[in-house]
């Protein structure tokens, strides 16, 4: 059992560590380009029969559990039984995701006005940032929740297969390297120059 919650902690850590590098970095530190992070709530084609949403709209809670389903029901062989047992689950779960998420584009936005703000001082960043953090933090607890109630659901050959055909592997990015002096990697800086 323990091995499994080290496994769901390493996914949602490389999951979240992933999508916390795409907005930061990828895209910069604008929350308003967080619409298109990919993540459960955030795609841009849940309008009515699959068109863009318009911007500022929320998304649509059956048109992200419609399109979870019609990605994965095929490729992972789902009966008819799990389909309706995994609605069941994720309509009662997705609200209360994209509500954290909603707080979560909030805590960005925040932060970003901080940042830019005139009168920016490293105190009142460190609380926007512990603010974003705490929010990260219960989305993070709920979709691992998600995921753990999803995985009772499936099989051990379809949770596998899940692994293949979601989106989790381009989140986490190339192996880690030089993790420090205990890696076998690790490589020492080089000497400062001379004359210095």
């Amino acid at each position: 059992m323990k091995r499994w919650w080290f496994l769901l902690l390493a996914f949602s850590l490389g999951l979240n560590g992933g999508l916390l590098y795409v907005e930061l970095f990828g895209k910069g530190l604008n929350p308003d380009h967080s619409e298109s992070s990919g993540a459960i709530g955030s795609r841009e084609f849940d309008g009515p029969g699959g068109h863009r949403r318009p911007p500022g709209a929320a998304p649509n809670p059956v048109i992200l559990v419609e399109q979870h389903l019609r990605q994965i029901a095929e490729p992972l062989g789902l009966s008819a039984l799990q389909r309706d047992e995994i609605a069941s689950l994720l309509t009662g779960i997705l609200p209360l995701i994209l509500e954290q998420q909603q707080g979560l584009h909030e805590a960005r936005r925040a932060l970003a006005d901080q940042y830019a703000a005139p009168d920016l001082t490293p105190d009142l960043f460190r609380r926007g940032v512990d603010r974003l953090n705490a929010v990260q933090a219960r989305l993070d607890s709920l979709v691992a929740e998600a995921m753990l109630q999803e995985s009772v659901i499936l099989t051990s050959e379809q949770r596998r297969d899940y692994i293949k055909i979601m989106p989790i592997g381009q989140y986490m990015g190339p192996p880690a390297r030089d993790l420090g002096p205990g890696d076998p990697n690790h490589r020492p800086p080089p000497p400062p120059p001379r004359g210095h």
